[in-house]
């Protein structure tokens, strides 16, 4: 196997890991203050994901958009991952009557509100991933 397949093999970027904590970590904080149940968030080496019930639709779409936002918030810029997210969202925002635009103004003030939350939990869920990735 050749070095440069060894380096690429072990996953993302030291970089891209804390952008996928702080873009779960978005979720997460959002999906708390919001008062959604049943989170899950996996995250190892390669990515992140996550799992919720939200009580509303709107809810369910400003949590979505949470994490994008947390990442313009946070490191001022989007990594550009977040078409899934964005596809939920408008899908949950259908049945609200409220727009895109709308909600994701919502989430960015959610995360303004929560930065220090954010980052404290971004910065545990990269120790995790970053413990993973020292002992593969």
């Amino acid at each position: 196997m050749s070095i440069r397949r060894l380096l690429t093999s072990r996953g993302p970027s030291l970089e891209r890991q804390q952008t996928i904590a702080i873009h779960e970590a978005g979720h997460v904080v959002a999906a708390r203050m919001l008062g959604a149940t049943d989170i899950t968030v996996p995250v190892d080496r390669r990515g992140g994901g996550f799992w919720f019930a939200a009580t509303s639709e709107l809810d369910e779409a400003v949590i979505l958009l949470a994490g994008q936002q947390a990442e313009l918030v946070l490191t001022g810029r989007d990594s550009g991952r977040s078409e899934y997210d964005l596809r939920q969202a408008r899908r949950a925002l259908r049945r609200t009557g409220v727009d895109l635009d709308a909600a994701g103004k919502t989430a960015a003030e959610l995360v303004r509100g929560a930065r220090l939350d954010i980052e404290s939990e971004a910065a545990r869920r990269l120790d995790v991933a970053t413990i993973g990735r020292r002992a593969a």
